[in-house]
């Protein structure tokens, strides 16, 4: 395995040997003196045709310096691998991981530093048997889209956990995903939240063949996203069996576009008072919020509670809550409703509070 930290710091010691400032190496090679910085430091490596330039201006090989200069036996196997990825002969380079000259590892270790034209022709010409899935998984960001399809093909796909798919997700075409999301035997509804950005209404299916107990609220809402309304409805009452909390409609509201009839029937309405909804009403459309505020109340609202959730009201509905009689205004009462009010109404209001204050 390459050690990115072993092989920085060696460069830094062939810099300085050199009498190399990282400006002064940087502009040799044509790169800025934050990405020699970057290779000193460990924190990434240069790409091979890079390599090759170090190597030729340190006097020393490649493979020298991707073992950060403490070459040894088997460090030494490896060069005529490297060499050959250099010299830009990939089928030559397949033939020692044919051979198990060389582990499959160290390919995987260069796949960073490597063109993916010619990683691809490297891959295409090793044995299928070389290859596991987890080796797949690592190379699978430095592979072609077409490339990766072929490898995964050749592999049985039918030993994938939703694990692998999730890792493969992001690099394969969304045919090949669909086809090996059928065949994978879904166990865990978090991995699939993980395969969503990259499937449309094929995860609807996906999601029926998911146990109850395997859904998590938290879930849903990390998958609402990227779901249809309806396929949110279905997916919330399969879970819930016809029971809601306000606080589990409140976490999918936003990605239900307002029309939360259907879920609203799921609430226990016995429970809750005005300032349990007050979560809900922005998202709602304007007859919903009505018939909810009215289902919850049972009786007409004190002015209390119409303050509290004026903020969601229009101001035709907030003024006909607001026409009920014998309503008790204070001071306090007006200076909260004013905001939301049309100076009409708020005339009205203070009108009567003036009535109701002479009366006493």
């Amino acid at each position: 395995m390459l050690n990115s930290q072993l092989i920085g710091s060696y460069i830094s010691r062939l810099r300085k040997e050199k009498d190399f400032t990282q400006m002064d190496l940087a502009n040799s090679l044509n790169v800025s003196h934050q990405a020699v910085s970057k290779w000193e430091r460990g924190e990434s490596l240069p790409d091979l045709g890079t390599l090759v330039e170090l190597a030729s201006m340190f006097e020393i090989t490649v493979d020298n310096l991707l073992s950060g200069g403490k070459k040894d036996a088997e460090e030494a196997k490896k060069e005529p691998f490297i060499k050959n990825i250099i010299e830009g002969h990939p089928k030559h380079a397949a033939h020692f991981m044919n051979t198990r000259t060389i582990h499959i590892n160290e390919l995987v270790d260069m796949a960073p530093l490597m063109k993916a034209s010619s990683l691809e022709e490297l891959t295409s010409n090793v044995d299928e048997d070389v290859f596991s899935i987890q080796h797949l998984v690592e190379l699978a960001p430095f592979l072609t889209e077409a490339n990766l399809n072929e490898l995964i093909k050749k592999l049985n796909p039918n030993g994938l956990s939703i694990s692998d798919l999730s890792h493969f997700a992001p690099f394969i075409s969304n045919e090949l995903l669909v086809e090996l999301a059928n065949i994978t035997e879904i166990t865990d509804f978090k991995e699939l939240v993980h395969l969503a950005p990259f499937l449309d209404e094929e995860i609807i299916s996906l999601l029926e063949r998911v146990p109850n107990e395997k859904i998590d609220w938290n879930d849903i809402v990390h998958l609402a996203p990227y779901l249809e309304r309806d396929a949110i409805i279905r997916l919330v009452t399969k879970k819930s069996e016809g029971k809601l909390t306000v606080k589990q409609i409140s976490m999918i509201a936003p990605f239900l576009d307002g029309d939360m009839r259907t879920l609203l029937d799921y609430l226990s309405l016995e429970e809750l008072e005005v300032n349990d909804i007050t979560d809900l009403l922005p998202f709602l459309e304007k007859d919903s919020r009505v018939d909810l505020v009215k289902r919850v109340t049972k009786v007409n609202l004190t002015v209390n509670q119409i303050a509290t959730i004026a903020p969601f009201l229009e101001e035709d509905e907030l003024e006909q809550m607001l026409g009920e009689e014998n309503l008790k205004i204070t001071p306090k009462n007006l200076a909260a409703l004013a905001p939301f009010l049309t100076q009409k109404a708020l005339v009205r209001l203070v009108e009567n509070f003036s009535r109701n204050y002479e009366s006493k």
